[in-house]
């Protein structure tokens, strides 16, 4: 996929931004604002738990509701 993305980026940029075609143009701002962003935003995912596995060992992922105020406990 990053590489029909850098294809589009290219030819936005040949066309839109040295060429001046208008609808590249508008392609060429919009990724360029994505990627803008991204940067800006940096990485949010942070790793939490890291461990090796052994045969036979298992991992469960649960999910807890948060209970903020206003929200009924069930």
């Amino acid at each position: 996929m990053r590489s029909i993305a850098r294809y589009i980026w290219l030819i936005a940029v040949r066309r839109g931004f040295f060429g001046g075609q208008r609808t590249w143009m508008t392609v060429f701002a919009v990724m360029g604002a994505t990627k803008a962003l991204r940067r800006i935003a940096g990485n949010t995912q942070d790793v939490v738990y890291s461990e090796e596995l052994l045969p036979g060992q298992a991992l469960v992922i649960t999910h807890h509701e948060d209970l903020r105020l206003g929200d009924k406990q069930r």
